[in-house]
């Protein structure tokens, strides 16, 4: 059996132990060993994403390094598999946008991380908008899986090329992947859709948003992708300074490679 993070976690490896039954635990997302309490019963391994997570392993929940196997992140194999479903004027039309103007992607995080995002991106919209070369851009917004109630009462409809793309599903989600391949940039506040978008070879901005210090400083794991760390995503302290880099990203159409190669290392 595989086992996961859960309140009967420390169950199924005693269960197992006492049948006789090795047990391994593959670290489904980025955040797991930092965010979701420690492991108290060690399984026999424990499959991880990378060289970052098999620290974290070792150093936050006293996991023998020789029992952590680096595997990489198996949930975004299918995803990498993915093809576009339609082109881009056919997405264009599904959601009224203009196909010859950029697709600006706003990626919605978890309610642990932003519990009212909604009004958020509201904000957000009018405030790129303001830019005269982000103005006449499309936007695409990406509410989180696990954060659909929040969107249900929400209607952008009377702000031109705006739309909401609802998610179809956790992993592989070929509506993700459309918007994410149609996408001239990319931003989210603290997502691992972030990811999914670095994998494509997406510029992927944030910016320090008041309100939702927690889910962002006040998270391991949000250091992990930006660039000043390493990664690739770009951070600003606020509004103008974000407008100024996302103006950036989309007119300069920024070497993919980098980022690409980075969600290769990291995923």
């Amino acid at each position: 059996p595989l086992v996961g993070f859960g309140s009967t976690q420390t169950e199924w490896v005693k269960s197992a132990r006492k049948l006789g039954i090795p047990v391994g635990f593959p670290v489904f997302s980025w955040d797991n060993l930092t965010t979701k309490g420690l492991i108290h019963d060690h399984p026999d391994r424990v499959f991880v994403w990378n060289d970052v997570q098999k620290r974290e392993a070792v150093e936050y929940h006293g996991i023998r390094a020789e029992t952590v196997e680096i595997t990489g992140a198996p949930r975004f194999d299918a995803f990498i598999r993915l093809t576009p479903k339609r082109d881009r004027q056919r997405f264009c039309e599904k959601y009224g946008l203009d196909k010859d103007r950029p697709i600006l992607t706003y990626l919605c995080s978890s309610e642990f991380v932003a519990e009212r995002e909604a009004d958020f991106v509201a904000q957000w919209i009018s405030e790129i908008r303001q830019e005269p070369s982000l103005e006449p851009c499309n936007v695409v917004v990406r509410p989180h899986p696990r954060s659909e109630a929040q969107w249900s009462g929400i209607d952008l409809g009377a702000v031109p090329r705006v739309a909401i793309t609802m998610p179809k599903q956790m992993n592989a989600d070929r509506l993700l992947y459309d918007t994410l391949f149609h996408s001239a940039a990319v931003v989210g506040l603290n997502t691992s859709a972030q990811i999914e978008a670095a994998l494509l070879g997406k510029p992927v901005l944030t910016m320090l948003a008041a309100g939702f210090e927690r889910g962002q400083q006040g998270t391991l794991h949000f250091r992990y992708l930006l660039q000043e760390e390493g990664g690739f995503v770009q951070v600003a302290g606020g509004f103008d300074e974000h407008r100024r880099q996302l103006a950036d990203a989309v007119g300069a159409r920024p070497d993919a490679a980098p980022t690409r190669g980075f969600g290769g290392r990291f995923v």
